[in-house]
């Protein structure tokens, strides 16, 4: 037995060095060495196989070493700030390879400040995303586009569709205000929901101050330069469609404790606090019990109850204050109720963006129209948005030019914030007790009116309610210019521009039956109000070169008229009707009406 043992695994390991030994000889050992055009090593160069995830990195020496696999032929080398390098390997085994330096994105021109320079000539922090990094990602801000495209920016966002992001350059830098500056074509403004992603050229980020300081002291936290498309005089017209649909999923929230676990840490809690062990849901003993029932009635904690039993006939239930007192029966959900779940969906996305761009050596233009919808994963939420974007330019003789860039932004986007006693619904969702259902044994809605719950709030019942809430907003934003060649090597520019919009919103806060701490009135509200400002800019531009060197000088002088705000809001308390398409504030209660502006 012992002889037919040592035999069979003679076998085995003469079969594992044939196939091994087959594996080794349809690889081919390559080595090598990476250098630059001046013959300099180039050490953590990468040094792949091309097609396939086999690959390794140059040492400080610029040698490298590696096993390519049969029937791939291809080096692909590559390194930043040199162009990548394809080497047909044939019989060779020992390489040397000279990358050719890569200066095409030093000569790249960035937007800064009033001006544009050459990547090159630019010795602060300046970091530029183009509009196709951007289109890649559709959300209803355009600010949430920035997300991981440019070091040391952070995007921080509620999640709720169409709402300002918290944009933060390089952190925190001031306990007054960390907001960035934006700027769209040369118009400084506070913020840019406004704008179409698939409507932009580029973007440049101004992270320190001395690529700031121009814009003085609203630059302390950045600036964000914004460039949108312009027309290119290429002979004819270019017509572009883009079409973006997905969907939005919330994903599976967090595992929470159980109904038994949540009734067992209450226990713990009150032996701590050298309290009685009892509670209006879980009875009163050594260990905590589940009841069948939360509440009948005004009747809580109640277990054992026969389908019969004369407080459980439907004929009394009522979540009707028409109709008579509040008479609800709710059951236990022992299993847990995921209010995460019941409160969050999968929605649809959608962008379309149809584009016309083209022009001649005298005229040249941009339009575009859009049109976005997203359904948040949230019940209830959702923007939509409408952009037409119109930018031109015209030149007369050869040294006189003038354009405009302009857009028109209307939105509709609901706020889960509106209205006054309004709270976070992931909140409550993570907090509200999972022994309580989302709905009644009569269809109503359970909560926390059942005692011993505190004061959560039937989160699901606040976003259903909400539905006929409504947010809109349109504006107007852009600018005309004109620019004069003076001399040969100066230009003057004039631009005037600004912003101007119109805002409305209405909501209507229900009288709630479900919660311990009930709203005992119907409270509908609606506002509306504009805002507006103007920036009119004047620059001279000097540059020229001599042979290797250059000289460049900008001056100016802007006016600014900034912050102009009205608003005028009205709330009352129980209209005449809650019915959405005949509610104002005149058919609510004179009493409690109250305006403010």
């Amino acid at each position: 037995m012992l002889n037919k043992t040592n035999s069979l695994r003679a076998v085995v390991c003469l079969l594992l060095c044939f196939f091994l030994s087959g594996a080794l000889l349809a690889q081919k050992r390559i080595s090598g060495k990476i250098t630059n055009a001046n013959n300099q090593p180039v050490g953590g160069a990468t040094v792949q196989v091309k097609g396939t995830t086999v690959g390794t990195v140059t040492t400080n020496e610029g040698t490298f070493a590696l096993n390519v696999p049969a029937g791939k032929d291809v080096l692909v080398v590559s390194f930043i700030g040199f162009k990548n390098k394809e080497i047909s390997i044939g019989n060779q085994t020992d390489i040397s390879v000279a990358l050719e330096d890569d200066v095409s994105g030093l000569t790249e021109v960035v937007v800064t400040g009033y001006s544009g320079q050459q990547r090159k000539n630019i010795v602060g922090a300046v970091s530029t995303v183009k509009g196709e990094q951007l289109a890649t990602v559709q959300t209803g801000n355009v600010e949430q586009q920035f997300q991981g495209r440019v070091p040391g920016l952070t995007v921080i966002t509620s999640g709720q569709p169409g709402t300002t992001s918290q944009v933060r350059i390089r952190g925190f830098g001031s306990f007054s205000g960390n907001d960035p500056l934006y700027v769209v074509d040369g118009i400084p403004t506070t913020n840019i929901d406004f704008l179409n992603g698939n409507d932009i050229e580029s973007t440049t980020v101004l992270k320190d101050a001395s690529s700031a300081s121009i814009y003085g002291a609203r630059a302390s936290a950045g600036v964000i330069l914004v460039t949108t498309k312009k027309g290119k005089a290429s002979g004819g017209l270019k017509v572009t469609y883009d079409l973006s649909y997905g969907f939005t999923m919330p994903g599976s929230g967090i595992d929470l404790l159980t109904p038994q676990q949540q009734a067992d840490l209450t226990w713990e809690a009150l032996r701590a606090a050298n309290q009685p062990l009892t509670h209006p849901q879980y009875g009163t003993g050594a260990t905590p019990v589940l009841p069948d029932y939360l509440k009948v009635g005004s009747e809580n904690g109640l277990s054992g109850l026969s389908p019969t039993d004369p407080r459980l006939d439907p004929a009394k239930f009522n979540v009707n204050f028409d109709k008579g007192p509040i008479y609800q029966v709710i059951r236990a959900n022992k299993a847990g109720t995921d209010w995460y779940d019941a409160l969050t969906e999968t929605n649809p996305l959608q962008n379309h963006t149809l584009g016309f761009r083209g022009g001649s050596e005298n005229a040249k233009y941009y339009a575009g129209i859009s049109y976005y919808d997203e359904k948040g994963t949230v019940i209830n939420t959702n923007v939509q948005r409408y952009t037409l974007r119109l930018n031109s330019e015209f030149k007369v003789k050869e040294k006189i030019r003038f354009g405009q860039n302009f857009q028109f932004t209307f939105r509709e986007n609901p706020n889960i914030g509106f209205g006054p006693g309004s709270e976070n619904a992931i909140l409550f969702a993570l907090t509200i007790n999972p022994l309580l259902p989302v709905y009644d044994e009569g269809g109503g809605f359970a909560g926390t009116t059942a005692l011993g719950f505190n004061n959560s709030t039937n989160t699901v019942a606040q976003r259903i309610r909400s539905k006929g809430n409504r947010g809109f907003s349109s504006g107007i934003f852009g600018n005309i210019y004109a620019e004069v060649d003076v001399l040969e090597h100066l230009t003057f520019r004039s631009s005037f521009g600004g912003s101007f919009g119109f805002f409305q919103n209405r909501f209507l806060n229900y009288r709630t039956y479900e919660n311990s701490e009930n709203v005992g009135s119907y409270t509908f509200g609606e506002g509306a109000g504009n805002f507006g400002g103007w920036t009119w800019t004047n620059t001279v531009r000097y540059g020229q070169v001599f042979d290797k060197h250059s000289v460049n000088f900008i001056g100016g002088i802007e006016s600014i008229s900034d912050g102009y705000f009205r608003q005028l809001s009205g709330q009352g308390l129980n209209p005449f009707t809650i019915n959405a398409s005949y509610l104002t504030i005149t058919n609510t209660d004179a009493s409690g009406r109250a305006v403010n502006s």
